[in-house]
């Protein structure tokens, strides 16, 4: 109850708020989760050390302070977009070779959308139905609170997308009235490790989801890659750019071998956009029991 409650607050918050205020509030935050309760600080510094080893403790602090200012943008932003109307969202992003994918659309091709939890990912279900002509079915892990749960699917699906929970990821490919474009954000932990791909990250051996590369080649659908970068508070822009054309035609581990390159990629470009929080290299590599992909 108490965790519905603060959540509302903060909705209502954002709602009544505009965005110089709600940034006050977000450099507020920062002090609170960074200076004061050090939120997950410990995972957020071996994570850094861990990817950047060559780089000097200045520029490591650099990112562990951008991130965390990042980090608090994104809660008070998120609550704010989820109460904008569809112009108004429209002008908080801007999006680079939207064509590439309404061209597949045309064609009455399905496709995948690969992106990564960089940058403000919730925007993804709530802009796309702007900028796309695919159906556009979001995979996401549904939250434990479920009126909170209903609430956010209620904000991100009001403008056309559809939301499909990873325990029936299965069902976000089914066909529909018109294309599909499936979003997958594959830059997280494995469930099950027994299934899991390991891939070189930050040349770090890593359990990585093996779903992106499982229904592509299940249904043969292009990839694309979804690139985001922050211009500003509140504003972002994106890059669709084409990631593998012919899934069946690649051996077992290239599709995710390709994805994680691109995600390092876009993590190298601008560091503290990443959601560095998240405990990334958790399972440990075991040459014994476990295949790497090079």
């Amino acid at each position: 109850m108490f965790e519905y409650l603060f959540f509302k607050l903060g909705w209502n918050l954002a709602k009544i708020s505009d965005f110089k205020t709600i940034y006050k509030i977000s450099d507020f935050i920062y002090l609170l989760i960074y200076k004061v309760f050090k939120y997950r600080l410990k995972v957020v510094r071996q994570n850094l050390r861990l990817a950047f080893p060559d780089y000097t403790e200045k520029q490591l602090n650099k990112i562990e302070k951008d991130f965390y200012h990042h980090l608090a943008d994104l809660f008070v932003e998120t609550f704010k977009f989820y109460t904008l109307d569809k112009q108004s969202l429209k002008q908080r992003i801007i999006i680079e070779n939207a064509d590439l994918l309404n061209q597949y659309y045309y064609a009455g091709q399905n496709v995948i959308l690969a992106g990564a939890h960089i940058g403000n990912w919730e925007l993804g279900p709530l802009v796309a139905p702007f900028w796309f002509k695919h159906q556009f079915v979001i995979l996401y892990k549904p939250l434990k609170n479920s009126k909170i749960d209903e609430k956010i699917k209620q904000a991100r699906t009001r403008f056309g997308s559809r939301l499909i929970s990873i325990d029936i990821t299965a069902r976000g490919f089914t066909k529909g009235n018109k294309p599909y474009c499936v979003v997958m954000l594959a830059d997280q932990n494995p469930g099950n490790t027994k299934k899991a791909l390991w891939i070189r990250f930050f040349n770090i051996p890593t359990a990585t989801l093996h779903g992106l590369e499982t229904y592509s080649k299940l249904y043969n659908l292009p990839i694309f890659y979804f690139d985001m970068d922050k211009v500003e508070r509140g504003k972002y822009k994106a890059k669709i750019e084409p990631l593998v054309h012919d899934p069946r035609n690649q051996p077992k581990g290239a599709i995710t071998k390709k994805y994680m390159e691109r995600v390092e990629q876009s993590i190298r470009e601008k560091p503290h956009l990443w959601l560095w929080s998240h405990r990334r290299w958790k399972h440990q590599y075991d040459p014994q029991k476990h295949t790497l992909i090079d």
